[in-house]
C-alpha cells in the first residue's frame, strides 16, 4: 500500500527547507491517517535535527578560525611594537623576542594562516642562529617578518576577524532558527499523538 501523506493540521514548513508531500510505501493498512501525519513529522524534525548538528559544526569551526586569527593578530601586533622606530624603511625586519616554548605553536599557528587565505613570511631563529649569545635573551627565539608584510597581514587579518564575527552572529541566528524549528516538529507530532490517543478514549468511553 502506499499513501501520499498531505498534512494540514500541522505545519511541516520549516526553517529552509520547503514543504514537501510524504510519500511512504509498504504501510501497515491499519495504520491511521494521524499516525502517518504524526510519524511523518517525527521523520521532518530529525532532518531539522541533522541539519542543525551541520550548522552547528560549522559554527564551531568558524569559532576555531576566529581564535586562530585572533592569536595571529597577537603575534603581529608584538611584531610591529618590535621594529625600530628610527628607521621606518619598509624593508625593515622585527626583531621580536619569542619563548622558545612558543616557538612551535607560532609557526603552526602561521602556516594555518595559508589555509585561510593568507601567506605570511617570516623566520624564526635561536638566539645562537641570530648571533646573540646574551643572557637577557636566553631562552627566547627571535620573530623577524618585514615591516611591511606585517602590517599588510595584520590589516588582513583585521578584516577577516571582522567578517568572521559576522558570519559567526548570523550562524547563530541560523542555529537558533533551526533549534526552534526542530522542537517545535518534534512537539507538533506529539500533539497530533495526544489527540488521535484522546480521540480513541473518548470513543472507547463511549462504546462501553
Amino acid at each position: 500500500m502506499e499513501l501520499t501523506v498531505k498534512p494540514h493540521e500541522i505545519d511541516l514548513t520549516v526553517y529552509g527547507i520547503r514543504q514537501v508531500d510524504y510519500v511512504r510505501a509498504g504501510l501497515d493498512v491499519c495504520q491511521t491517517f494521524e499516525e502517518i501525519v504524526a510519524d511523518s513529522a517525527f521523520q521532518q524534525a530529525a532532518a531539522i535535527d541533522e541539519q542543525t548538528a551541520m550548522v552547528a559544526k560549522a559554527l564551531n569551526l568558524r569559532r576555531l578560525k576566529s581564535e586562530d586569527l585572533g592569536k595571529a593578530l597577537a603575534l603581529l601586533d608584538g611584531v610591529l611594537c618590535s621594529y625600530d622606530p628610527d628607521n621606518p624603511e619598509s624593508s625593515d625586519k622585527s626583531e621580536y623576542l619569542l619563548p622558545n616554548d612558543q616557538v612551535q605553536d607560532a609557526k603552526d599557528l602561521l602556516a594555518r594562516l595559508s589555509k585561510y587565505g593568507l601567506t605570511v613570511e617570516y623566520s624564526i631563529t635561536s638566539e645562537i642562529e641570530h648571533g646573540c649569545d646574551t643572557e637577557s635573551h636566553e631562552g627566547f627565539a627571535f620573530v623577524q617578518i618585514r615591516r611591511d608584510t606585517a602590517m599588510h597581514a595584520q590589516a588582513e587579518i583585521e578584516q577577516m576577524i571582522d567578517t568572521e564575527n559576522n558570519n559567526i552572529q548570523q550562524e547563530m541566528s541560523t542555529l537558533q532558527g533551526f533549534v526552534q524549528k526542530r522542537d517545535g516538529a518534534f512537539n507538533n507530532a506529539s500533539k497530533v499523538i495526544q489527540k488521535y490517543d484522546g480521540t480513541a478514549d473518548n470513543m472507547l468511553d463511549a462504546m462501553g
